[in-house]
């Protein structure tokens, strides 16, 4: 009763004032990892790529679940764009979003589908899934990534998973000014953190 009408008030003055609030000591460290090193997106259509098709689709069953903060959505590919990523793509890969490069994925294909998303007007925000298991992904994917990402104002969420080596390459993005996470769930909550704080801005914007 009490407790819960008051908590309703403190989220409705954060919001007012245009202030985010965390749930808890993780959700707060991963906030502020993606607020401090990327640009807030300027939308909420988001775009997936992968080399494994599952978790591709489980982290649009994430994005387009319902949630208290930033409604997620699924972007929709432009047919140029389609046709970029059909270049490279293996033929049974899915070239739709989310993008599934499958195992067959290489360096340069995953960098030139992410080049083509960025360039993608309809791409609001860009989770790349990287896998460092298929012997065609090597390291130097991190620094062509950040090459790629270098001077976009669009902003890209990493998700990783490695073993005993995934704290490693996460600190390798980071280097790269790339922000990644061990997990899907909390990679597509910092992404709607993102989301929440570009709307804050706009509408900040729009009242001075």
């Amino acid at each position: 009763g009490k407790l819960a009408g008051s908590d309703r008030v403190v989220s409705g003055a954060f919001r007012q004032y245009g202030i985010q609030r965390a749930f808890d000591d993780e959700e707060l460290c991963d906030a502020a990892k993606a607020l401090s090193y990327l640009p807030p997106a300027q939308g909420n259509r988001v775009a997936v790529i992968t080399g494994a098709g599952g978790f591709g689709v489980m982290c649009a069953d994430y994005i387009e679940t319902d949630s208290p903060r930033a409604r997620l959505q699924m972007a929709e590919l432009s047919d140029r764009t389609i046709s970029r990523i059909q270049e490279k793509a293996p033929p049974f890969a899915s070239c739709h979003n989310p993008v599934d490069l499958t195992a067959a994925v290489t360096n340069e294909m995953f960098v030139h589908t992410l080049e083509a998303l960025l360039e993608d007007a309809g791409v609001d925000i860009i989770v790349c899934i990287t896998f460092f298991a298929p012997h065609s992904i090597t390291d130097k994917l991190i620094d062509q990534m950040a090459t790629a990402i270098n001077g976009s104002k669009k902003p890209v969420m990493v998700f990783t998973e490695y073993g005993p080596f995934t704290d490693t390459y996460l600190k390798e993005f980071y280097k790269k000014g790339m922000i990644g996470f061990p997990s899907l769930t909390r990679t597509v909550k910092a992404v709607r953190f993102l989301v929440e704080r570009g709307r804050i801005l706009s509408a900040l914007e729009e009242e001075a």
